[in-house]
């Protein structure tokens, strides 16, 4: 009888049992007072020590309907048989498959079939070479196998590289869209604060094409071309203006040298009437020796505490010019303006103080001349004239070689500090793209995450729920048939039980009648029959 029954039928009796024995109530020992504490143990009723144990044993026994259920005690015991089955159909398939081999008709394309195959081949009759020919093709397989199995590998990493490439096919749109646009988000960023910027002059670094990079340094070469041309016209303005004022010099040393020729007999009163007159073709023809022409040789001296609030405007305005607020480009080109003008009114002044002292050496040498009492010939005047000029010539020729000089410095410090710039902005560039792809990457991995392992909850739940209704239908149907038992039962065994019920209620009557104690359920004679008894049948 033990052995008829199934895997499912004995596991559910096993753990009906362990679950009877779970569920027996609790009682103390008879002497669980001598092994108590002091007087704490004396303390105690016994009614309170019962209660305690009564609705321990109400707990425990809640517990066990809660937990070991019949629905989970049936369903432990379907895992267990689906184990036992599933180990022996694996055995049996793992014995069949070592003992047969591999069939005729089995694909050797396959790895398993490939893995399954003998090292020799077991038939007797077959021959030598036919043993090692087999042998030769089987490894030849297995490496063959063992190739695919590696390009396999490889495909999938390849795959693996591809996806992970796909971003960079359409770079604008899924890697950096604020770095490679122009008119992305870093963009506009960028020109709001270079908006918001107090210094004019400050300049933000903005995404350049090839194009424009290339337009903004030729717009530089032709602005330095501009300046350096500008600045060779001053310099040819100034030797112009030299020249001019040399020429008049000369012209003037020409007519005294032939005024002294054309009257060397009335040097000594003709001097002195030309130099108290001053006028005529004397030596000074082209200049006055009043003291007014003296004083307009004088530079005249510009106020260095000029007022700001007059540079754009007279006194009259000067008021409302203070008032209102002057823009920083504009000041700036004021005040550029103001230390052009300065540097002009210094060179008109050296230019004057350097006139002055050729009109001064000229006088001294006529009057050493008068002196003397002989004239000086063309070629000193000429030699001292060309002296003077030529110093002042290689002075300014100097200074503006210095200007040179150091506009060039200037202009290679400002080229290696372009190069710099531009590098720290590559650098800077490539890291933000960097950090860009990486975190877009982290998203990417992230999201792929809980993608799947949302699906994997999805179909958690799915199998879940199909579960539930697989075993709700099956207890569905277990239930209907124990009721159809049930009642058959009953139907079938009704008559007896009720002849046995009114048998022992005839007993208790009359053990009633006689006086004597009445028994316990348990204690009567009929309780072996009557204990499964619907209670419909008393």
């Amino acid at each position: 009888m033990e052995s008829a029954r199934t895997i499912s039928e004995l596991k559910s009796a096993f753990i009906r049992r362990q679950l009877r024995i779970l569920s027996v109530n609790l009682e103390p020992n008879e002497n669980w007072r001598e092994y108590a504490l002091g007087a704490e143990a004396e303390d105690l009723s016994e009614k309170v020590v019962e209660d305690v144990l009564r609705k321990l044993n109400a707990a425990l026994k809640q517990h066990n309907r809660v937990v070991y259920s019949t629905q989970a005690v049936h369903h432990v015991a379907q895992q267990i048989s689906s184990l036992y089955w599933s180990t022996v159909v694996r055995e049996n398939q793992s014995l069949e498959s070592y003992a047969s081999g591999v069939e005729k008709t089995a694909d050797l394309s396959r790895h398993g079939n490939i893995s399954r195959l003998p090292i020799d081949i077991e038939d007797q009759n077959e021959t030598g070479e036919e043993i090692s020919r087999y042998r030769h093709l089987r490894q030849r397989l297995i490496d063959l196998d063992n190739r695919r199995q590696q390009r396999r590998q490889r495909l999938c990493q390849f795959q693996e590289l591809q996806r992970l490439l796909e971003p960079f096919k359409n770079p604008r749109e899924n890697i950096q869209p604020n770095l490679v646009t122009r008119d992305g988000e870093l963009f506009r960023e960028l020109d709001k604060m270079r908006m918001q910027s107090p210094d004019p002059h400050f300049k933000l670094w903005t995404p350049q094409t090839s194009s424009e990079r290339r337009e903004s340094e030729e717009a530089r070469l032709r602005r330095i071309t501009r300046e350096v041309h500008r600045i060779r016209l001053l310099i040819a303005e100034q030797e112009r203006k030299s020249e001019n004022d040399f020429s008049e010099l000369n012209l003037a040393f020409l007519r005294a040298v032939m005024s002294l020729n054309g009257n060397g007999g009335h040097i000594g009163g003709n001097m002195t009437a030309n130099n108290t007159q001053g006028a005529g073709p004397g030596m000074y023809s082209s200049f006055e020796s009043s003291p007014n022409n003296l004083s307009n040789l004088r530079s005249p001296s510009m106020s260095p505490s000029l007022p700001h609030a007059q540079v754009n405007g007279g006194g009259a305005g000067g008021g409302l010019a203070a008032g209102m607020p002057i823009n920083a480009g504009q000041q700036m080109d004021l005040n550029h303006l103001y230390e052009m003008v300065l540097e002009l009114s210094d060179v008109l002044k050296n230019n004057r103080e350097m006139t002055r002292s050729i009109v001064t050496s000229a006088e001294d040498l006529m009057r050493r001349a008068n002196t003397e009492g002989s004239s000086p010939s063309l070629q000193q005047v000429n030699g001292e004239i060309s002296a003077a000029r030529i110093a002042d010539l290689e002075r300014a020729l100097a200074r503006e070689k210095r200007v040179v000089e150091i506009l060039k410095h200037e202009q290679t410090e400002n080229i290696k500090l372009i190069g710099e710039y531009e590098a720290a902005m590559g650098v800077m560039v490539e890291q933000i793209r960097n950090y860009c792809q990486n975190n877009n990457m982290h998203f990417l991995a992230q999201k792929r995450h809980y993608n799947n392992l949302l699906q994997a909850e999805r179909d958690a739940h799915l199998q879940s729920r199909l579960d539930r209704d697989y075993w709700h239908s099956q207890t569905m149907k277990c239930a209907e048939m124990i009721r159809t038992a049930y009642r058959l039962r009953c139907e079938e065994e009704e008559l007896p039980l009720r002849i046995v019920s009114g048998l022992q209620n005839e007993v208790r009557a009359y053990r009633q009648a006689l006086g004597m104690e009445p028994e316990k359920p348990e204690e009567e004679f009929g309780w072996e029959i009557l204990k499964d008894a619907p209670p419909s049948v008393d």
